[in-house]
């Protein structure tokens, strides 16, 4: 649930393997893998949204160097006294890394309702190139 009725959060990031559901420590070098980003938005900001724009960007952090990033933008429809749950799948393509290198996903999270924005943001734990 988010922290109040009228805030979006991220309430978790996580790599997972291509298709799969469950948080891995490692990914292959050269193989595609998925990122979850558990999305809530609060039941009041919920009646006036518009708009879910996703930014999703993977950090080597053994090179200080951005590997990726991919947005998604997603129309919402606005629905009285219910907060949104969604979890958004990001599919990365296989950027070759060196093993052993050490991976972070982070995200922001921009919830357009009206003329007002709300932003959330968050970080995966660390995960390596196996």
């Amino acid at each position: 649930m988010s922290s109040n009725a009228w805030d979006a959060s991220i309430n978790q990031i996580r790599p997972v393997r291509q298709g799969g559901n469950v948080a891995v420590a490692d990914v292959p070098n050269g193989d595609p893998y998925d990122l979850l980003c558990d999305i809530t938005i609060g039941e009041n900001l919920n009646e006036h949204v518009d708009e879910l724009v996703l930014s999703v960007s993977v950090i080597n952090l053994t090179t200080a160097t951005q590997v990726l990033n991919i947005p998604v933008t997603k129309a919402l429809t606005p629905v009285d006294d219910t907060d949104f749950f969604t979890t958004e799948r990001i599919s990365f393509p296989a950027p070759a890394q060196s093993p052993g290198d050490v991976l972070q996903a982070v995200a922001s999270a921009q919830v357009k309702a009206g003329s007002n924005d709300d932003f959330a943001t968050a970080q995966s734990a660390t995960f390596v190139v196996s």
